[in-house]
């Protein structure tokens, strides 16, 4: 059972890992951004979209970031969206702030990464 344990948490730090690398990205106007010391405010989950869809609304920002609409945004894996809604969950009932990058060319913030911030 240890076992198991350790290799699912080897693993979700691997996926974290590699979700920071491929999401760091310069913000810009149009296109790749991101939003920092984000205070979140609601995290919400629903299969209105296909597959999964979580949004994420920070404090004082009118934007809501999401993830799972599928079309031209960027794709992500179940795991992976699983992963940063747990972070996500963890950095509101902690008070921790979320970094949160994204990418607005397919009309919505569709995130690309997400990190727990201090």
């Amino acid at each position: 059972m240890t076992k198991l344990l350790g290799t699912k948490l080897a693993l979700s730090i691997t996926a974290f890992a590699i979700t920071l690398a491929a999401g760091a990205g310069s913000a810009s106007a149009a296109g790749p951004g991101a939003t920092m010391a984000c205070t979140l405010v609601g995290v919400s989950a629903d299969n209105s979209a296909s597959p999964m869809r979580t949004t994420l609304s920070c404090l004082s920002d009118a934007n809501l970031y999401s993830t799972g609409y599928g079309g031209t945004c960027p794709a992500i894996s179940l795991e992976l969206q699983k992963l940063w809604e747990s972070m996500a969950m963890a950095a509101l009932l902690s008070g921790k702030k979320l970094n949160i990058w994204w990418n607005d060319t397919c009309g919505s913030r569709a995130i690309t990464s997400i990190q727990l911030a201090n």
